[in-house]
């Protein structure tokens, strides 16, 4: 029980007057104060004594753990729990001590090289065939003569020989009539522009006033006007007029032709004899697109198409100057005439003329006169007769496309049915060629020619080459692909060598090669090897070569060249000599162990905390300086950009050189030394092989001073270091992890057994939130309870652990947490569960536990609040629990990646772990009444006025706040008793009504379903007229809570912690009156 002795003192405040100034004595005085009824107060939800909402000491306290049909309350509690470390588990590579040495071995002495080069040589082509040209014969002139007349009767229709000079002819008179033409040789033709001039003669007797004539074509039948109509005036008798008809493109005169002419005259006397009205044909400028009749002789102008080339890849080629005997450069052209016309050239004396252009505009040859090969000599080339040109093309330029010019004329002919659309077919080919350049698909090559002969270049001159080798770069620098068939080098002259005295003869053998494919502009390497060979300060090379032509365009011109580039070099065991700069270079590796982890595959790799690469020991045999000194490691990489890559380029390589170079032999000074640190490097070595490279270049004695550039040198001196990765710390593994089995936690002794008892050996957990209930009860038997191991880690491979765990009450009573058989919180007789010992007997395997490790999936992250469940179906929990442990202790090992997949290990392990214990209740008493609690608290408010006081109260309002961290809320009542904690009866004899308010429920966190944060509120309540009459004779307050264990707002179970509370304060605010008389 809590006591708050509350006193109110009677401090009087003169706050205000009445609103109204006095009018007597008397007047009211007000006063207001605050007081705390209640300060702030915690109730705890398990506890000793009332100051608990559960409280231990309550004999119904067992009931309060009746599990309830929707078990939807826990009691949880969390604590630490230790499984031990698990740096055990963490891969030792130990890189040993590495020593390299290698040899300089055969020395490399003078050299020699000589440049050849080789024209590719004139291109063969093919006959190649160009697309038939069907020259059409084009508009087109024809010969035409017309004529007619009408007589006085026909035109008049009287009779001419009632009439002479000075006979009236009556009048006036309009008349119409058709004037036929004759066409002599005309059947019809179709016009494509021009016209015909015709003249009229009146000879009629009288004079005309007015005349048209209209031409009409085919006057017989359809009667067609054709042309313009001519309007011709006034003809006086005996005169002429003329007019040309025009003709548009595609009018079509067919004969029979005629004139339809309206006349007018007046009455008049006849001025001479009758006679007739004539008309005639006087010249005609007529082209016509077809026609039947008589041709006369003329100029042809063809519609002329340029002759394409019918290979599509075929851009230009231009032809080689002179071939070569039994050879022709030329374009061969066959002429069809398919026309009916006899053709001569323009001036109507020879054979037609073509002229042959290229794309360039360039004459091909010169202009050529056609040869009739029907009728060899004629002068002309008749219907269906053939005609041949031959056009030389050498030195020409063959394009795809050429144009043409022709000389054409005929001498026409009678009764010809001619054509626009009529034509010359020219056909053509050419003969086989040779091109000096060309643009186009290639053709098979054959018999290139490779020859050369050049002065040599170097020292080693007219020696004999013991042992040495021939380096030939051969380039292809043309378009096409090239098959060197055969290539010999020999030497040009003959000599005797300086070196070793042997004569060597002009044309002996210094190297061949054979059957070697190059592909366009591209350039293949070969080495010779030569012994006993004989070099020369002139060298010759001879051979062929051959192409199989490309199926596209290609460029390719005879200058292209194949290009041979010859370096040699000679070398030797011992010399005493000027030596240029020697190199020579050492692979090899070194194994780490793999018992525990196995890199196998390119992207596994251990990434370093802590190192040290040390290169020392360095002994150098040779007389010579090293001048450049490289030493490589592809599978030591740094992350150079801080992207983790960890690129292939980014491995670590040392140089020495420059003043840091290795020294000679004969050198006193002692040799450099390098140490680098690896923190942060990674290292890929697949297969637990690391690949180390050394590369080393010596100097070149021709750039010492005086007699020091003679050194003496033996193939066997040697170069010596060694390698020492020291004190090598990882950070991260990631491979193959190999199966371990390691105890959790210390091994007291190293006797590869730990006991339960064993206070160094064992990890030792105290529940202290059972300790209270455990000393209250005994006997207790819990249903459906809940052991949770929750875990956080950062281990990247599976684990299973085996362990026993024990549980221990405040008895000594002894309970093992044990999987049920069937389930996988049982430890199989396969399982690895021997040395676990309790009291130096080892555990059956029946009281021991075993669970699952999940690993985490990133490097670097660690997976939190894994949580591994021991529940009724698959454990003993009931059991366990029910015994009230206050004390747990466990032993165990874990079996690291059992099944030995890849995964990753990270230094330091992280398995850090806490031990859930959820007891489910229900928050009622054993007969079903509403869960409650209540607190007295003392309020001695006796200082407030009585009703019979001056001084009255006239307000009270008490403020409630609160803080609830229950996941329920509760409704809460404050009772006022008198000094004998009996209820304050009214004046109607009632208990004064409590004063009651509600307190809401915590939020609950989704996953934990702990409460995610307390909630806090306040009330305002104002007290009646009957609490302010009565108020005065409380002495004490009964603070009652009733616990709402449902929530509509959830669903699913909730849980609590011991320790999880409610917080409530209340204040209380008077106002007074007094009345002054």
């Amino acid at each position: 029980m809590k006591i708050y002795r509350i006193t109110v003192a009677a401090v009087f405040l003169i706050v205000a007057f009445s609103c109204e100034r006095p009018s007597s004595p008397d007047f009211n005085l007000q006063q207001s104060f605050d007081i705390p009824l209640i300060k702030s107060t915690s109730y705890k939800l398990i506890g000793d004594g009332k100051g608990a909402i559960i409280d231990t000491t309550s004999e119904n306290f067992r009931d309060l753990f009746q599990v309830g049909q929707d078990q939807l309350v826990f009691l949880s509690s969390e604590i630490d729990f230790e499984f031990g470390e698990l740096d055990d588990i963490i891969p030792q590579v130990d890189i040993e001590q590495t020593g390299v040495e290698s040899e300089i071995g055969t020395l490399e002495i003078d050299d020699f090289s000589a440049i050849f080069d080789t024209q590719i040589g004139d291109i063969s082509g093919e006959p190649e065939d160009l697309d038939d040209e069907a020259m059409e014969i084009g508009d087109f002139e024809i010969e035409f003569n017309a004529s007619g007349s009408a007589g006085f009767e026909d035109v008049t229709g009287l009779d001419p020989g009632d009439f002479s000079p000075g006979t009236p002819v009556p009048g006036p008179v309009d008349e119409t009539l058709t004037v036929p033409l004759d066409t002599p040789g005309f059947v019809r033709a179709e016009i494509e522009s021009g016209g015909m001039l015709f003249v009229f003669t009146n000879d009629l007797g009288f004079d005309i006033e007015n005349f048209t004539a209209t031409l009409l074509s085919n006057s017989e039948s359809a009667s067609v006007p054709v042309g313009n109509t001519l309007e011709l005036g006034p003809v006086p008798d005996g005169q002429s007029v003329d007019a040309t008809i025009f003709f548009d493109a595609g009018d079509l005169l067919e004969a029979t032709l005629a004139f339809e002419v309206q006349i007018r005259w007046q009455s008049q006397a006849m001025a001479s004899e009758p006679g007739e009205l004539t008309a005639r044909s006087e010249e005609q400028r007529l082209t016509v697109r077809s026609a039947t009749g008589n041709i006369s002789a003329q100029v042809l102008n063809p519609d002329i198409e340029p002759i394409s080339s019918s290979n599509p890849d075929f851009e230009y080629a231009i032809v080689a100057e002179d071939p070569g005997p039994d050879e022709t450069y030329q374009l061969e052209l066959l002429i069809i005439n398919n026309t009916p016309l006899e053709l001569q050239d323009s001036t109507l004396t020879a054979m037609p003329q073509i002229t042959l252009f290229n794309s360039d505009g360039d004459v091909l040859d010169e202009p050529k006169e056609l040869v009739n090969a029907t009728r060899p000599g004629a002068t002309s080339l008749g219907p269906d007769e053939t005609a041949e040109v031959i056009v030389d093309l050498s030195g020409q330029k063959l394009t795809a496309e050429l144009t043409y010019q022709v000389s054409l004329g005929t001498p026409g002919g009678e009764e010809l049915t001619v054509d626009r659309d009529q034509f010359f077919l020219i056909t053509s080919r050419t003969s086989k060629l040779k091109f000096v350049e060309a643009k186009s698909d290639i053709d098979p090559q054959e018999d290139i020619l490779l020859e050369d002969t050049e002065e040599v270049k170097g020292d080693f001159v007219n020696a004999e080459v013991e042992e040495g080798e021939l380096r030939l770069e051969i380039n292809n620098q043309t378009e096409i692909p090239l098959f060197i068939e055969h290539l010999r080098l020999f030497n040009a002259e003959s000599f005797t060598a300086k070196n070793t005295g042997r004569f060597f003869a002009f044309g002996s053998d210094i190297a061949e090669i054979s059957n070697l494919e190059i592909p366009p502009l591209e350039r293949r390497t070969v080495l010779v090897p030569l012994e006993n060979t004989g070099i020369s300060n002139r060298i010759s090379y001879s051979g062929t070569a051959s192409s199989p032509g490309t199926t596209e365009p290609a460029t390719i011109r005879a200058t292209d060249l194949i290009s041979t580039e010859m370096e040699g070099s000679a070398q030797l065991s011992s010399a005493s000599a000027v030596l240029k700069s020697q190199s020579f270079s050492v692979s090899d590796e070194v194994e780490f162990e793999d018992d525990d982890f196995r890199l196998t595959s390119e992207d596994h790799f251990v990434e370093i905390a802590g190192g040290l690469l040390r290169i020392q020991e360095i002994v150098n045999d040779i007389d010579l300086d090293i001048d450049t000194l490289i030493v490589s490691f592809p599978g030591i990489r740094t992350d150079t950009d801080g992207s983790g890559r960890y690129l292939p380029s980014d491995s670590l390589w040392i140089e020495f050189s420059g003043s840091n170079r290795i020294r000679r032999g004969s050198d006193p000074r002692p040799q450099p030394e390098f140490s680098a640190s690896l923190e942060n490097a990674r290292i890929y070595a697949l297969y637990n092989r690391l690949t180390y490279n050394v590369v080393a270049v010596t100097e070149d004695t021709r750039n010492a001073a005086g007699d020091d550039s003679v050194r003496t040198v033996m193939a066997s001196d040697r170069f010596s270091a060694s390698f020492d990765i020291e004190n090598l710390t990882l950070r991260t593994a990631f491979g193959q992890v190999k199966r371990r089995v390691e105890f959790l936690g210390e091994d007291d002794g190293d006797d590869g057994i730990v006991d339960l008892f064993n206070d160094r050996e064992a990890e030792i957990t105290e529940i202290e939130d059972l300790k209270e209930l455990a000393e209250r009860l005994s006997g207790l038997r819990l249903i459906n309870p809940s052991f949770d191991l929750i875990y956080d880690t950062n281990l990247g491979v599976p684990g299973t652990v085996i362990g026993a765990i024990l549980g221990i009450n405040n008895k000594g009573e002894e309970v093992f947490l044990s999987g049920k058989p069937g389930t996988g919180r049982e430890v199989g007789p396969g399982d690895d569960y021997q040395n676990l010992y309790m009291r130096g007997v080892q555990i059956p395997r029946s009281d021991l536990v075993a669970f699952e490790v999940n690993p985490s999936e990133q490097i670097g992250e660690v997976i939190r609040n894994q949580v591994i469940r021991f529940d009724s179906e698959t454990s003993s929990v009931e059991d366990f629990l029910s015994n009230l442990p206050v004390e747990v202790r466990f032993i165990g090992k874990i079996v690291v990646n059992p099944d030995e997949q890849d995964g990753f290990i990270v230094n330091p392990v992280v398995f850090d772990a806490r031990m859930g214990i959820d007891i489910p209740i229900n928050l009622s008493t054993a007969e079903g009444d509403p869960a409650s609690f209540e607190d007295m608290i003392s309020a001695d408010l006796s200082d407030l006025p009585k009703p019979e006081d001056d001084t009255r109260i006239s307000e009270a309002i008490l403020y409630v706040s609160y803080e609830n961290g229950l996941p329920f809320g509760a409704g809460m009542s404050l009772e006022f008793l008198d000094e004998n904690e009996e209820l304050i009866l009214s004046t109607r004899g009632q208990p004064l009504d409590p004063v009651t308010f509600r307190i809401d429920a915590a939020d609950v966190h989704s996953t934990t379903r702990f409460v995610a944060r307390p909630k806090n509120g306040t009330s305002e309540i104002r007290l009646t007229e009957e609490h302010l009459d009565h108020l005065y004779r409380t002495r004490r307050i009964r603070l009652v809570g009733e616990l709402a264990t449902s929530r509509d707002d959830i669903s699913g179970e909730v849980k609590v912690r011991a320790d999880d509370f409610i917080g409530i304060s209340v204040n209380a605010s008077f106002k007074t009156s007094i009345k002054v008389n």
